[in-house]
């Protein structure tokens, strides 16, 4: 039997009413928030930096299919998340009440999802990135982007950057923090997602160990960074590598074809032939 493709649905509409505001809680301080998954990764790896030494890190497709939805009302009394299994977006509710000593201490927090669970399509961040958003809306503050991504890591202790405007980036998922800046819009593409087989489980990601790779591995993830695959459409980038106290001024524009070449010659050394055009020493 064909497996079936992956599809979304159509999100239900939470309506003020529909089980909130909780008991005691102003239905006006409510705080409304909606996040788009992602569909696995263009390029994950290592990767080596300046000053930092090796992050892990990622470079994200957004999925504007599938979405989370959240919405949370402020109130006395305990924390009630629906539906319960929500734990990672519970933990970042709980991370904001204390950290930013927010009042009443307790709340309402309902999230609404069609984001496949288990299968790296970004379900339990968009919960949690739905979730910081629709309490710093209930609450009338501003928490920025820098912020908000350390949040996400410590309720989830790997997040995809979800949180920010520019996915077109080079993203420490486990340190929340801003690699590399690509610039421009990721080249168009067409993308067919599938199961395997008929009946998916899906996978506990935050389970498995993290990959441990070698120096070769290191150094084909620092070519493949700069691939045309990884450019921006308009052929050519210009960087800002940030470090862990800010970033640097852009560099000058990488030409597309130069990494290619890089490439090229790199998978050639690997068999053991030399690349096209290269004569014999």
């Amino acid at each position: 039997m064909t497996a079936p493709l992956i599809a979304c649905r159509e999100l239900p509409v939470t309506q003020a009413g529909d089980g909130l505001p909780a008991d005691g809680a102003d239905a006006s301080a409510s705080g409304l928030a909606e996040v788009a998954g992602h569909h696995g990764e263009v390029l994950q790896g290592a990767f080596v930096c300046p000053g930092t030494g090796t992050v892990r890190a990622l470079y994200t497709l957004p999925c504007p299919l599938f979405r989370s939805r959240a919405r949370f009302v402020p109130c006395e009394g305990p924390l009630r998340v629906s539906p319960a299994s929500r734990t990672k977006a519970r933990a970042v509710v709980e991370l904001l009440i204390d950290r930013l000593d927010l009042w009443p201490r307790g709340g309402r927090l309902e999230i609404v999802s069609d984001i496949p669970s288990g299968h790296g399509l970004g379900a339990s961040t968009g919960d949690v990135v739905a979730a910081l958003r629709a309490v710093e809306r209930a609450h009338a503050i501003h928490i920025s982007e820098a912020d908000a991504a350390r949040f996400a890591v410590q309720a989830e202790v790997a997040a995809d950057p979800l949180i920010l405007d520019d996915t077109n980036i080079l993203f420490a998922h486990r340190e929340g923090r801003v690699l590399e800046r690509l610039g421009g819009r990721l080249m168009p593409l067409t993308v067919v997602g599938f199961h395997t087989v008929e009946r998916p489980r899906g996978v506990p990601t935050v389970s498995l160990k993290p990959a441990r790779y070698d120096s070769r591995e290191l150094a084909a993830f620092d070519v493949l960074r700069s691939t045309p695959a990884t450019l921006p459409a308009h052929g050519g980038r210009r960087v800002a590598r940030g470090g862990r106290d800010g970033e640097q001024p852009d560099e000058p524009a990488v030409p597309a074809r130069a990494p290619a070449r890089r490439a090229d010659r790199l998978r050639h050394r690997r068999r053991g032939r030399r690349p096209p055009g290269r004569p014999q020493r």
